[in-house]
């Protein structure tokens, strides 16, 4: 399993992780402490396709999470994109 997720990590792309290492710089980490979507989506300076490109790609590894509580949904980084970002950033 763990040569799974480091195949994962190796074929993340740039947007990729420059998206996740935005949002673990912003402190959404947490439910509570997410960065809504639009905000992120300004910040990121992405194409609105490239922009949800890179979120169904990380939504669909489980590296991020989306809150859908609210009427604006947000995002936010979790233990794996947390991790993965650690892999990434060790190799360098």
């Amino acid at each position: 399993m763990d040569e799974y997720f480091h195949f994962i990590v190796e074929n993340l792309d740039v947007q990729d992780i420059q998206f996740l290492r935005m949002l673990s710089n912003d402190g959404a980490n947490a439910k509570y402490k997410a960065l809504l979507s639009a905000k992120a989506f300004e910040k990121s300076g992405l194409s609105e396709a490239k922009y949800r490109n890179v979120i169904i790609r990380l939504g669909a590894v489980r590296f991020i999470e989306v809150n859908t509580t609210s009427k604006e949904h947000s995002l936010f980084i979790n233990g794996y994109g947390k991790k993965a970002l650690a892999i990434i950033f060790d190799k360098q």
